[in-house]
């Protein structure tokens, strides 16, 4: 028991009393002061007694079954004394009070119970007031006692009360309540009754856990509590001080950790009606979590005001007003709480806020009541905003909202959001989302984000919509629509960042860029079991639309377009209504037009769609389509030409599976296929082509019919042509009439209009890795073929050729073709594709060789060769009879001619010429040509020879030659200033018609016209010679002899010198020796005797000096005693010893070398 100490309650002294009478003066009292002391001596002998008679314990025990009796308690007391202080009572040593029903109980060392004197002095023993130091109010009572099932507060009243007291004041009292760790210390409380039943309350002190304490401040008024039918009255208000949060019995889902709140509350009750609690709670910094399925999420907030207005009626609370103030949030709610179910309460709470940031909300969202992909994906998009909470339920019992994902549950929990200038970030977005509004809200189960705008980049949303069904499962489905303006890199930047099907990944992943503005609007869906999201519709204008893949030659552009996807169930809504719909058996619909490089094209297509894959059904395409991007489609990485000019193509384009159909027809207009070899230019829009073949995208063309109609010609075509370079493509061309000049085909370079007809019959297996080993069978007719060829300066024309392809080899029955003066015919075989290889037999008859050699160009650069110039072989073996070079004629050519490479070599030939052989070797390149000829001539008459040569007939005779000469050039005109060589020349029995050099001697000489002895079958004009000849060496075109010799009955002649054919400039000397055949005539001259003969009468030789132009050069006589000692000496050597020539030359010719000092000249020595 508490005793009291200094600080207590001020008790009565027992000798009070006694100190005026100590005082007292020992002089005879007055009367009028003896009475009081009599009186006050009876009082105290009363009191003397009476105390006397209260420590008796028959007085004790009637005295404290009365108080029980009076107060309804059990009371029990130790030392019981008489108390006069402050009133008539008793002072009460180990004082119990037990309630007889209930389970409170107060236990004090001391205590003071103030009894009613009137009534005390009828007999009767009344407590009026009860006055307790340090007591201790125990609400634990035994489990026997049914008082578990006693309403609190009505047994705490009834405990405190005290039915039969009019006050009763608890000083430093303790309260301990069973299954409440909260106690409450040094409590001091007063209660004091105000009429029959209303009693005025004040009391003040700790309420503490174990080592913390909060102080706490009680007052009001209490009405009741005598009649157990009634609940009592309250009207209290309550102070607290700071009390920590963890004393509050939070459930586990909600564990606290720290924070204080102070509260300032009245609670209010009335008999029959809800008790009312109202205040004001400040929580200063609590620290919190909420937990649910293993997933937690801290709290700490800085400080929290609560005002709140509530109803509790026997296990239920309803808090209608309550209000939740943050420093940065403000939410005005209600509760409703049923705790009669107490394995399951009942909750239901309402609530809205102010404004607020979205870092509050993303700080106060209690995450872990929903899906994990909220907080996962949702939240880290959001930076900054405004958010106000228009709406927030929690309805449903506590099993209900720990299982919001099972059916019946999701209407638990609902909430709505009004959203304001939030910006998004995130992996999916390409620049953040700024100015976003939105509205969201959470209802059975079904979280609806509406009304969504927001800008990003060069993207504008004006109205979106985002539905998310079952949202508390780990994998709700979705639903979204949106309408905008959208910039098509950044809409692709976005899908990327999700996941996506393999197949949208792959087609993104081949286009290198796609850019371009979408606008109009777009529905989607997407749930756990789909491989990507799905558009469900749409109706979206593109504008500037280019498209750009890695194998492409240019851009796909669609300056406008249109896609439209209907809903599953018809025209969606959203979408706006649509045109009539041609093809009803697919769901969506595209219209456009635009560029595609330099083709145009306009399309109308429907499409079916799987995920966000749109798969055509069927297109109606009009293309004005560039031949050379049309080849590139078919092969990207091999192209056999040039193709020019543009095809006006109608087609309609159906989807059966993996294969795509395509008919329709093309228009060529202006097409042009420039090849190597030849440049195809179609005449105005004359071509028509139908076509029908299947395309598998990426992998193969099957052409079922390609029928191609241009002027009278007629072209089919069918066949696989596979897209990759694994397979090989196998086509069957077929033309019964082919006219090539319906096809415009030039020869290059520059030459005429190809004419003439095909025919035939060709199939074909070309593998696409190497296009060389293709495998051709068929046969091929020509018919009258005019054509133009680089490598002939004239046309060929009347050509006409049979052609029998096998695989690899073309033979080549029989062909005719005449070019210049030229006819041939022969027949050969071929064999290969990347340049020809083979033998041809070839006889003429004309053959003009000029027809055979390309005309020279100044400045030609050498350029490079073809792959199939580089690869080309072929072997001509000529027969030509006759054959003629300008003015050169032989009655018979015979050649082995070989093309390799580009060059022509000359392996050998032989022309024959009257009674004079020559052979040939040599080749001709583009930019050289080189030779190497032997000739030999055996009594020729000179006459014929020139004749057949082309010279003019200055010469009569017969012509002994033998020749051998080597020359190289860059064309004909180079020949003869390189030609080097030697040759033996011996005329006999001729005669000179012409010689200006000749002349000029003799008209020195004064002799012309002056001649004897004439052979009869010789002209009767002219100087006549018994020989004339001499060993000539050539070199660099520069041909130089020692000895020149005529022998004439005339006279004798020698020389030295040489000549520059190239330059066309002569240097000799000669000496002229007159001869006794002119003895006649001397008398008749005597001046010429005298120059003949000398003084002595011998013979005279007169030399001269020839230099100049070769046809027309100057003659100078040279007196003897001017000329060089070396010259005197080889004209004296050749006076009076004349030289075999044929002998001493055919040495020298022996030894000559090869054309351009041992360059290549044979086909083994010129081979790759």
């Amino acid at each position: 028991m508490t005793r009291r100490n200094e600080d207590s309650m001020p008790w009565p002294s027992r000798t009070d009393g006694a100190g005026p009478l100590q005082n007292m003066n020992t002089k005879k009292p007055r009367p009028f002061v003896v009475l009081p002391v009599l009186l006050f001596l009876f009082f105290v002998s009363l009191l003397l007694l009476a105390n006397s008679l209260i420590q008796k314990p028959s007085v004790q025990k009637r005295l404290l079954q009365s108080l029980s009796n009076w107060t309804g308690y059990e009371i029990r007391a130790g030392e019981i004394e008489v108390y006069l202080w402050n009133g008539i009572g008793i002072s009460v040593r180990d004082f119990e009070a037990h309630q007889r029903e209930g389970f409170g109980e107060i236990r004090a060392s001391q205590s003071i119970v103030f009894l009613d004197a009137l009534r005390l002095l009828r007999g009767d023993v009344v407590p009026r007031r009860l006055h307790v130091v340090r007591p201790a109010v125990d609400l634990a009572p035994l489990e026997a006692s049914g008082a578990r099932q006693t309403k609190i507060e009505e047994s705490l009243f009834a405990l405190l009360v005290l039915p039969g007291f009019d006050s009763l004041v608890l000083e430093k009292a303790v309260l301990f309540i069973r299954d409440f760790p909260v106690r409450f210390v040094n409590l001091n409380l007063e209660l004091k009754r105000r009429g029959a039943d209303a009693l005025t309350v004040k009391g003040q002190g700790e309420a503490r856990l174990k080592r913390a304490s909060a102080p706490f401040l009680l007052q009001g008024t209490m009405t009741g509590g005598q009649n157990k039918e009634k609940r009592p009255a309250l009207d209290l208000s309550l102070e607290t001080g700071p009390m920590p949060l963890r004393w509050i019995p939070f459930p586990e889902e909600l564990p606290v950790t720290g924070g204080a709140c102070d509260a300032r509350l009245r609670i209010e009750t009335k008999s029959g009606e809800p008790a009312k609690v109202s205040g004001r709670i400040l929580v200063q910094s609590p620290r919190f979590s909420v937990r649910e399925k293993g997933r937690t999420k801290d709290y700490a907030i800085e400080e929290m005001g609560i005002e709140l207005r509530s109803f509790i009626d026997r296990g239920m609370i309803h808090v209608p007003y309550l209000t939740l103030k943050m420093p940065e949030a403000s939410f005005s709610m209600s509760l409703r709480l049923d705790l009669r179910e107490k394995d399951n309460p009942y909750l239901r709470l309402e609530g809205q806020s102010l404004l607020m940031p979205h870092s509050t909300v993303a700080a106060l969202f209690p995450a872990p009541l929903v899906a994990a992909w909220v907080e996962k994906d949702l939240f880290p998009l959001l930076r900054s905003g405004d958010v106000r909470l228009e709406s927030f339920l929690i309805d449903g019992k506590v099993s209900q909202l720990k299982k919001l994902e099972l059916p019946g549950n999701e209407a638990a929990l609902a909430m709505g959001f009004d959203c304001k200038n939030f910006t998004l970030h995130g992996d999916r977005l390409r620049e953040p989302l700024k100015d976003v509004s939105a509205k969201v809200a959470l209802k059975d189960g079904v979280l609806l984000v509406s009304e969504l705008k927001g800008v990003s980049g060069k993207s504008e949303i004006r109205n979106g919509l985002l539905k998310v069904e079952d949202v508390f499962h780990p994998h709700p489905a979705f639903e979204s629509w949106v309408q905008g303006s959208f910039d098509l890199e950044e809409v692709l930047y976005a899908l990327k960042a999700d996941g996506l099907s393999q197949g949208f990944k792959s087609a993104l992943d081949k286009t290198g860029s796609l850019t371009g503005t979408v606008e109009g609007g777009a529905r989607f869906r997407y749930h756990a079991s789909m491989e990507s999201p799905e558009i469900t519709e749409a109706d979206l204008r593109l504008s500037d639309l280019t498209v750009k893949r890695n194998h492409w030659p240019a851009s796909l552009v669609m300056k406008q377009g249109r896609l439209q996807i209907r809903g599953e169930r018809g025209t969606p809504s959203q979408a706006g209504n649509f045109e009539e719909w041609p093809w009803p058996e697919s769901r969506g619909r595209f219209q456009g037009s635009g560029t595609w490089g330099a083709s145009s094209y306009e399309a109308e297509g429907f499409f079916e769609v799987k995920g966000l894959n749109a798969e055509p059904q069927r297109i109606e395409l009009v293309v004005d389509l560039d031949a050379g991007q049309a080849w590139s489609l078919l092969s990207s990485g091999w192209s056999p030409a040039e193709f020019k000019g543009s095809v006006l193509c109608r087609s309609t384009i159906t989807r059966d599976a993996d294969w795509w159909s395509i008919k329709g027809t093309a228009v060529l207009r202006a097409l042009a296929v420039d090849h190597e070899l030849f440049l195809m230019q179609s005449p105005g829009d004359r071509g028509r082509v139908t076509f029908d073949f299947d395309l598998l995208p990426e992998k193969q063309v099957r052409v079922r019919h390609l029928l191609w109609k241009i002027g009278e010609s007629a072209l089919t075509l069918s066949g696989n042509y596979p897209l990759s370079l694994e397979s090989d493509a196998t086509l069957r061309c077929s033309f019964p009439s082919l006219f090539l000049q319906d096809l415009g085909i030039h020869q290059k370079p520059g030459g005429p209009l190809v004419q003439g007809a095909l025919k035939g019959d060709l199939q074909a297996r070309i593998p696409k890795k190497n296009p060389s080993n293709a495998l051709v069978s068929g046969e091929l007719k020509g018919e009258r073929l005019s054509f133009a060829s680089a490598s002939f300066p004239s046309p060929i024309r009347e050509c006409s050729f049979s052609a029998i392809f096998s695989e690899q080899k073309i033979l080549l029955p029989s062909f005719t073709m005449m070019t210049g003066e030229s006819s041939l015919n022969g027949k050969g075989e071929l064999r290969g594709w990347n340049g020809l290889k083979g033998e041809w037999t070839v006889t003429a008859s004309p053959f003009d060789l000029s027809d055979f050699i390309p005309p020279s160009k100044k400045d030609r650069d050498k350029k490079e060769l073809s792959s199939f110039e580089q690869n080309t072989w072929i072997r001509f073996r000529l027969n030509a009879q006759p054959a003629r070079w300008k003015n050169i004629r032989s009655e018979k050519l015979n050649a082995d001619l070989h093309l390799r490479k580009g060059v022509l070599h000359i392996a050998d030939s032989e022309i024959h010429l009257d009674r004079g052989v020559l052979k040939v070797i040599g080749y001709v390149k583009e930019d050289k040509m080189a030779f190497s000829a032997h000739g030999e001539f055996k009594d020729q008459p000179v006459e014929t020879l020139l004749s057949r040569l082309g010279i003019e007939q200055s010469h009569e005779g017969s012509l002994t030659l033998e020749a051998h000469l080597n020359t190289h050039g860059r064309e004909l005109r180079d020949l003869l200033s390189h030609l080097d060589g030697g040759a033996n020349v011996l005329i006999q029995k001729g005669v000179i018609r012409k010689s200006g050099v000749l002349l000029k001697i003799l008209d020195f000489l004064s002799l012309q016209n002056i001649f004897t002895k004439r052979p009869p079958d010789l002209s009767k004009e002219g100087l006549y010679f018994e020989s004339l000849g001499g060993h000539v060496k050539m070199e660099q075109g520069v041909a130089r002899s020692e000895n020149l010799q005529m022998r004439s009955p005339v006279l004798n002649a020698v020389g030295t010198g040489e000549a520059d054919l190239g330059k066309g400039w002569v240097d000799l000397d000669l000496g002229v020796q007159p001869l006794g055949t002119i003895d006649t005539v001397v008398s008749n001259i005597p001046i010429l005797g005298h120059i003949l003969t000398g003084d002595n009468r011998s013979l005279i030789t007169y030399y001269f000096e020839v230099k100049g132009p070769i046809l027309n050069p100057e003659v100078e006589h040279v007196p003897f005693k001017n000329l060089g000692s070396g010259a005197v000496g080889v004209l004296k050597r050749l006076f009076l010893s004349p030289v075999r020539l044929f002998e001493d030359i055919s040495k020298g010719l022996k030894s000559l070398p090869s054309p351009e000092n041992g360059m290549e000249t044979t086909l083994e020595r010129s081979g790759p």
